[in-house]
């Protein structure tokens, strides 16, 4: 929707999704608003092992990655969000007004 840049930080952000099912949230909130994958990679992956930074970096340069933005798309779609930006934790809703950040910074360490 806003351009290949976008398109690599969300193959980024869904890769760590993916590796991380129950502990992406603090690195998907460090990723979002960046302005280029290699931003991303230098703020947000700097705290993890070199194999896992590689690995995530393999994913989202690849199919793997494409793969995974497909899904999410999909189920953006099914889940019906018209808004953004929106999130779901643990199956809650919680739309703009939602200090989402404050909350992120409260329950990790990534701030």
């Amino acid at each position: 929707m806003h351009g290949q840049t976008e398109c690599d930080l969300n193959r980024l952000q869904n890769c760590a999704i993916s590796y991380f099912p129950k502990k992406h949230l603090g690195l998907v909130t460090c990723i979002q608003g960046l302005k280029t994958l290699d931003e991303a990679v230098e703020r947000c992956l700097a705290r993890l092992s070199p194999r896992t930074q590689q690995r995530l970096i393999q994913c989202a340069s690849t199919q793997t990655g494409e793969v995974l933005n497909y899904y999410s798309m999909l189920n953006t779609h099914r889940a019906g969000i018209r808004i953004w930006p929106t999130a779901y934790v643990n199956g809650q809703f919680f739309d703009r007004s939602y200090p989402l950040e404050q909350e992120i910074c409260r329950h990790t360490d990534w701030c």
